[in-house]
């Protein structure tokens, strides 16, 4: 074991030691918010969208858009993605349907811890041990990353998109693109890392040798951005035989399903009402 490499180790370690202090501190925030409630600590970490990744890994994900009387589409589980339904799915077959829950919560957290250190190690031989750590930390407490401590698939999420950018960085992009699929399996809000994938590989084609990329890489790590794009909305369109399948199942819950989009609306719509 190499000194650098045992230095990342620990680095990594490190990161992942500081997340889960964070995890520590929103555990004990949830304890008293549950407190205050009259609420289970358990009920407020399996609240709100980890129903939704939990219903997808018992009942799987429906054939059909499900509609009203009035033919607006309704919320199901054909938004969610495949991956974190999965493994609760898994435990569920090894365990019972009691693991299944608990499998989802700690994914998340895993994913969460694993980002963490994936994020230290890709920052530093750029930024160095203090600041790489530095820069963890304060991801790790975020106003948002109490959501790693819930049923969510943001974790598993996190920690491929990370993955993504440490391969890149080291332009592994063959490998960074395979990270790019998995992380399109988990969420379908990564298209900028998908995009990001792409200029890093072109730039890298246009550089003068020795230090170009082969362009049978290059071509590999763009179509593989571009199946982790289209493979989830490919896949529920073939589920339900509509070609926009997976648009007018995520407007149930009137979100649009590119990027940024929702933020631009809502700045809009405040400005306008300043206005």
């Amino acid at each position: 074991m190499t000194g650098r490499f045992r230095e990342s180790l620990n680095l990594a370690g490190l990161s992942a030691l500081m997340f889960l202090a964070c995890r520590a501190l929103d555990l004990l925030t949830v304890a008293i918010v549950a407190g205050l409630k009259g609420s289970s600590i358990w009920k407020l970490m399996t609240g709100w969208d980890s129903g939704w990744l939990l219903s997808a890994a018992v009942h799987g994900w429906p054939h059909f858009i499900p509609t009203s009387a009035s033919g607006m589409s309704q919320q199901s589980t054909l938004p969610w993605p495949v991956l974190v339904p999965s493994i609760g799915r898994f435990f569920g077959h090894v365990g019972g349907s009691g693991w299944i829950e608990p499998s989802l919560v700690v994914s998340n957290l895993i994913g969460g811890a694993v980002a963490a250190a994936v994020l230290t190690v890709t920052l530093g031989p750029f930024l160095g041990a203090t600041s790489s750590l530095t820069v963890s930390a304060l991801w790790s407490a975020l106003p948002a990353t109490p959501v790693l401590l819930m049923g969510y698939s943001e974790g598993v999420f996190t920690a491929l998109a990370f993955c993504c950018l440490w391969a890149a960085t080291r332009s592994r992009f063959v490998l960074s693109g395979i990270f790019v699929v998995l992380a399109g399996l988990a969420k379908v809000s990564f298209v900028p890392f998908a995009v990001m994938l792409v200029i890093v590989v072109l730039v890298s084609v246009a550089r003068p040798s020795p230090a170009r990329t082969p362009r049978w890489r290059a071509a590999v790590a763009i179509g593989l951005s571009a199946i982790g794009v289209v493979i989830w909305p490919l896949a529920i369109a073939l589920r339900v035989h509509q070609w926009n399948g997976f648009v007018v199942s995520q407007s149930a819950w009137n979100r649009a399903s590119a990027p940024l989009v929702d933020a631009g609306r809502w700045f809009v719509s405040a400005f306008a009402h300043l206005l």
